[in-house]
């Protein structure tokens, strides 16, 4: 336990270090959408709409006043910060959430994959942390990405702690995940029931005492986050999408099909995957150019995270290991869907950001491919996604001028 302990708080520090040094500028200082930052402020004046925001882009408007389209977690999360200091830094505050995660990462596989040497959880703690959206989504702040930087450390906690058994903090972080991105929640659901099958729990009788334990803080989030969307629009499941002051281009698909639609998937599918990167030789001996390039649709996440090739050597294990893989397998495609129907492509953005929602799942998934995998080979493709998306995101910040 120690042990484990020293490597988390050496992985917390070097994480931090590598996300302040990728914040650059900003860090300590407001984004450049700080909604959340105003909402925390909101929330302790008595009020959920925001007065005076700083731009009006991306939030609702209904009945003269703007209110933030995004839910509420990470205002909820910074409202002690926000009540000590008058203000707090939301770059500042992903930075951390960020680093938080990557611990958590790293004592989720301690606890789920123990079959796992050292080496190999450290690759894939350091996959999670500076080879995938994660990353990027992490130094940047923002109403667009601190929702799911906030959510995922939640999602870390519901995993630990449907492992381990813990089915009342379970209930609360599944809850937590349903005020940050309700679109994770059936995700989490289906882990639930498909851990319970695995250990054989789906029986009547042996599943209701969990259930009980469980059901508690979840259902008072629900209550929350419905007393939420009815003080706010007169309805508990109205989110005050068809209100939003978004880009022209998004809202006319959003008018034309709704928020989710199949006609969305073959695009968000095409992006999420395999939409390559631009490779441009000649820039290998000019200094004015780089040798890759992409738009901010992003690229697919062959070309930006690699590493999660791993994921098609999970299938081969016993027959209990199957038994997990398709539990995971299934929990990370549920995570998955609702984005790839989703009106929103995910743009702007590096690697498909909303990859993020099933990223913990993945790198658990991973996790089985991992042992199979020679070390040198994992190295190699950790290696090659760390620097891809270092690249990412340096230039990602670029063409938003930051």
């Amino acid at each position: 336990m120690k042990r484990n302990l020293i490597i988390v708080g050496s992985l917390m520090v070097v994480t931090l270090l590598v996300y302040r040094l990728l914040s650059g500028d900003q860090f300590g200082t407001l984004s450049i959408a700080p909604y959340f930052v105003s909402l925390a402020d909101a929330f302790l004046d008595g009020n959920l709409h925001l007065e005076n925001p700083p731009s009006t882009y991306d939030l609702i408007f209904v009945d003269g006043k703007w209110y933030v389209a995004q839910q509420p977690l990470p205002a909820i999360l910074m409202m002690p910060l926000v009540a000590v200091r008058g203000s707090f830094s939301d770059v500042t505050f992903g930075v951390l959430l960020g680093t938080v995660n990557v611990g958590l990462c790293y004592l989720v596989l301690t606890q789920y994959a123990d079959w796992l040497n050292l080496t190999k959880r450290l690759l894939l703690t350091a996959f999670f942390a500076f080879g995938t959206p994660h990353f990027y989504l992490s130094v940047l702040g923002t109403v667009w990405f601190l929702g799911q930087i906030a959510a995922t450390v939640f999602v870390w906690l519901f995993i630990g702690a449907v492992i381990t058994e813990r089915y009342f903090l379970a209930g609360a972080a599944l809850g937590a995940v349903l005020l940050g991105r309700p679109s994770i929640v059936p995700a989490g659901l289906v882990m639930l029931a498909g851990w319970w099958w695995l250990h054989g729990e789906l029986q009547l009788e042996r599943i209701v005492k969990p259930m009980l334990r469980f059901a508690p803080f979840f259902l008072v989030a629900v209550l929350l986050l419905a007393g939420y969307n009815l003080a706010r629009f007169d309805s508990p499941v109205d989110f005050g999408y068809d209100h939003l002051n978004d880009a022209g281009n998004i809202r006319e698909r959003r008018r034309e099909y709704g928020q989710f639609h199949p006609a969305f998937f073959p695009d968000n599918f095409y992006i999420a995957t395999i939409k390559p990167l631009e490779l441009k030789p000649s820039c290998l001996t000019d200094d004015d150019c780089g040798v890759f390039d992409t738009d901010l649709e992003g690229a697919g996440l062959l070309w930006t995270s690699p590493a999660l090739l791993v994921l098609f050597v999970a299938w081969h294990g016993t027959q209990e290991e199957k038994r997990h893989v398709i539990v995971l397998a299934a929990v990370a495609l549920v995570a998955l869907l609702p984005s790839l129907f989703y009106h929103n492509n995910g743009s702007a953005q590096f690697g498909y950001r909303f990859a993020l929602d099933a990223m913990p799942f993945l790198i658990l998934l991973m996790a089985h491919g991992a042992h199979r995998t020679p070390i040198w080979l994992m190295a190699f493709l950790v290696s090659l996604s760390i620097g891809i998306n270092i690249w990412g995101t340096v230039w990602y910040k670029t063409q938003l001028n930051l």
